[in-house]
C-alpha cells in the first residue's frame, strides 16, 4: 500500500509523511535519499537526523537503488517513509561518477524500485516535491529531469491507495481518505 504525499518546497509534506507514517502501528524506517555532497548537503542531512531523531524511525540513507536498502527483518510488517521521489530521480538521472541518463529510462528504474520498496513494507509512504507547477527551458537537463519526475510522481500516485497534495502548511486529500 502506498500513501503518495507531493506539494512545493518547504509546503507541509514532510510534516504530513510523518504523522501518516506515525498512524500505521508496525515499526517505521526512514528511508533518506539526499546524496551526501558537499559542506550545505552534509549540514542539512544532519540537521534532517536531529529533527527526526525524536519520530522513533529507523534511519536508513540510501541515494539510488531503494529497492534493495538494508531494511530492518521487521520492516516486511512496518511502515517505510521515503524522503523523497525528487532526490532519488535525481540521483538515478545525474550519477557521480558518470554520464546523464535518459529521461524516460530514469523514470521506468525509478518505478521499479519504488514498486518492489513497495512490496518489502506494509505501508510505503512516499514524499515528493510538486514537477508540474513552473516552466523551465525547453531541451534543458532541468526540463528532462522534471519529465523523469513528474513520469514517476505520475506513475506512483496511480498506484497510491491515498494522495495528498500540501500547500501553505494545509494539505488536500486527492485521492484516499483525508488525513
Amino acid at each position: 500500500m502506498i500513501a503518495f504525499v507531493t506539494g512545493g518546497a518547504a509546503s507541509g509534506k514532510s510534516m504530513l509523511a510523518e504523522r501518516i507514517a506515525a498512524s500505521h502501528p508496525g515499526p517505521r524506517v526512514y528511508l533518506a535519499t539526499m546524496r551526501a555532497e558537499g559542506a550545505e548537503a552534509l549540514a542539512r542531512i544532519e540537521r534532517h537526523r536531529l529533527q527526526r531523531a525524536h519520530a522513533h524511525f529507523t534511519l536508513v540513507e540510501r541515494a539510488c537503488g531503494v529497492d534493495d536498502a538494508a531494511l530492518p527483518a521487521d520492516a516486511a510488517q512496518g511502515c517505510v517513509l521515503l524522503e523523497d521521489l525528487g532526490n532519488l530521480v535525481a540521483n538515478e538521472m545525474f550519477p557521480a561518477d558518470g554520464p546523464p541518463r535518459d529521461a524516460d529510462e530514469t523514470a521506468d528504474a525509478v518505478t521499479r524500485q519504488v514498486v518492489a520498496l513497495e512490496r518489502r513494507c506494509a505501508l510505503l509512504v512516499v514524499v515528493s516535491p510538486e514537477a508540474g507547477a513552473g516552466t523551465v527551458e525547453p531541451d534543458s537537463p532541468t526540463e528532462a529531469y522534471l519529465r523523469a519526475l513528474g513520469t514517476c510522481a505520475c506513475r506512483v500516485a496511480a498506484r497510491a491507495t491515498e494522495a495528498h497534495l500540501c500547500v501553505a502548511g494545509a494539505s488536500i486529500c486527492l485521492k484516499g481518505a483525508p488525513r
